[in-house]
């Protein structure tokens, strides 16, 4: 039975200007509350917006679909006010689930400010609404734990999925620690004999190739409600898959003139399997 434990203090939610998808709170909140983890709240206020406000040709669309000078002190008010429903909306739902919480307004790179905030926790991501939106993880926090999160959830139920490589795995431990804490089956993608030997014995095992297509194929008939897996797995990846070529720019995850990374466009075709299915993405690091 698989009895390493990683301790998430904190999952860090990113919780970006406009309206953040309730489902997707709730999930995050329903992990900390499995987890005996803290939420804790960003809202991040990009420092090169204000500094374009300043700027005599700076513009904006209004409602109404109107131009209109980009005025600094009107956008002041408008991180304000959105800074304020963000709060109000995580304390509703952390109250909701019985976890502690806390936020945070921060200035800065949007990356960055993610990037030193969550360096020792666990980091939760929106998936942008529009699928050709050019995103990826920033670069910068690939190195944390990060937890995923679709804009669209279909279920509220089902079992765990955790992808197996070695029994040592911390992501096995998360993973079984997760399913029992609510209630739910475990299943275990092995990507060879005995790699889930440590999980507990009613978990289900199935063979299967560590990477998203495999187990896109894997997961036919399963409805799970989430999915882990360990960081190995995008380590070990030798290149990017023809979609993901095709959907991380260097304007998303990685620099400017530079190439997405084999471990960056890994992690983006698990992204696309979880956003397809409508469930979360839990990355673990550990052994």
């Amino acid at each position: 039975m698989a009895t390493a434990r990683i301790a998430f203090r904190r999952i860090v939610l990113n919780l970006p200007p406009g309206e953040a998808p309730g489902a997707a709170l709730e999930a995050a909140a329903a992990l900390a509350r499995w987890l005996d983890a803290q939420l804790l709240g960003l809202f991040v206020e990009n420092a090169a917006l204000y500094e374009y406000a300043r700027l005599p040709f700076a513009r904006e669309i209004a409602p109404g679909a109107a131009w209109r000078p980009l005025a600094p002190e009107r956008l002041v008010d408008d991180y304000v006010a959105m800074a304020a429903a963000a709060q109000r909306r995580l304390r509703a739902i952390a109250e909701r689930a019985g976890v502690p919480y806390e936020f945070e307004i921060l200035r800065g790179d949007p990356a960055e400010s993610l990037a030193r905030a969550a360096a020792d926790d666990l980091l939760a991501l929106l998936v942008p609404a529009d699928p050709l939106a050019c995103w990826a993880p920033p670069r910068e926090v690939l190195a944390a734990g990060q937890l995923i999160l679709p804009r669209r959830l279909r279920r509220a139920s089902g079992p765990v999925v955790v992808v197996a490589t070695r029994p040592e795995e911390p992501a096995q431990a998360v993973a079984a620690r997760i399913a029992a804490a609510a209630g739910e089956g475990l299943i275990a993608l092995e990507a060879e004999r005995d790699a889930a030997r440590a999980l507990p014995p009613e978990a289900r095992r199935t063979r299967c190739a560590p990477n998203a297509q495999a187990a896109a194929a894997a997961l036919q008939a399963t409805r799970e409600r989430l999915i882990v897996i360990p960081r190995s797995v995008l380590r070990a990846s030798q290149g990017p898959s023809s979609a993901a070529q095709g959907q991380i720019r260097e304007t998303g995850g990685a620099p400017s003139g530079s190439k997405p990374t084999a471990e960056e466009t890994a992690l983006f075709d698990w992204i696309g399997l979880a956003a397809e299915r409508g469930v979360p993405l839990l990355v673990v690091d550990g052994a």
